[in-house]
């Protein structure tokens, strides 16, 4: 039992790829940083493989190929070798990124203290609803998450870190539009709802291009109590 699962272990450090139980993450990062040169790496035909060490992007590959490791076919590679080892290993951190839209992501949390400026009574609010989301620059995306400290280097810590970015605009929106005199009613009102979800896609877009994402719609539900 012990030959066959060393035979299966050593199958598998010979090939790398996305593993199935993870196809629908957004970001999946390869748990081990070192690569043996001449390894077979798979890109899905919607996924792009991003290459880092020390907290900078070396180079990418994909979509909808199958690579050989070698520094001669992929010269980004070459800053990746261990010398140490006699140039057999390239040593990185290794991210699968998707490139088609995730939909339905779901998201919910407070908005915080609102007093209606109609009524003057001091509400608490509750928003929660779906988005979908793209990668449209994976190499962007990682060095916003990893090269610049952030180290969110999971599917659901990206998720989490966006979602915090989401529930901030919209707290912000419904802050402003209390400020202009907006009633609670008008502002969770189906008309003026959809007015709402308007703006707040416009807001976060410059946010959330600065990491090569783009958000193609939200739809959300307010409750105020």
């Amino acid at each position: 039992m012990g030959i066959f699962s060393s035979i299966a272990n050593e199958a598998r450090r010979n090939f790398i790829a996305r593993p199935d139980e993870a196809r629908g993450d957004i970001i999946y990062r390869y748990p081990e940083k070192n690569m043996r040169m001449m390894t077979q790496l798979t890109c899905q035909p919607d996924e792009m493989a991003v290459f880092v060490r020390e907290g900078r992007v070396q180079g990418h590959l994909g979509p909808g190929g199958t690579y050989s490791l070698d520094a001669e076919n992929v010269p980004f590679l070459s800053a990746l070798l261990e010398k140490i080892t006699g140039g057999d290993l390239f040593i990185a951190d290794l991210y699968f990124v998707s490139t088609r839209e995730i939909p339905s992501v779901k998201f919910g949390g407070p908005l915080g203290s609102i007093t209606d400026p109609v009524t003057q009574m001091m509400c608490e609010a509750m928003v929660y609803g779906d988005f979908s989301v793209r990668v449209t620059e994976p190499e962007k995306l990682i060095f916003g998450l990893v090269g610049s400290g952030k180290q969110l280097q999971t599917n659901n810590a990206f998720l989490e870190w966006f979602k915090g970015i989401l529930l901030k605009y919209l707290s912000d929106a419904v802050g402003e539009l209390g400020e202009k005199g907006w009633s609670l009613n008008k502002m969770i009102s189906p008309h003026y709802k959809l007015e709402l979800q308007k703006a707040v896609l416009e807001q976060i877009r410059d946010e959330v291009d600065r990491y090569g994402l783009q958000v193609g719609r939200a739809s959300c539900r307010e409750r105020v109590y």
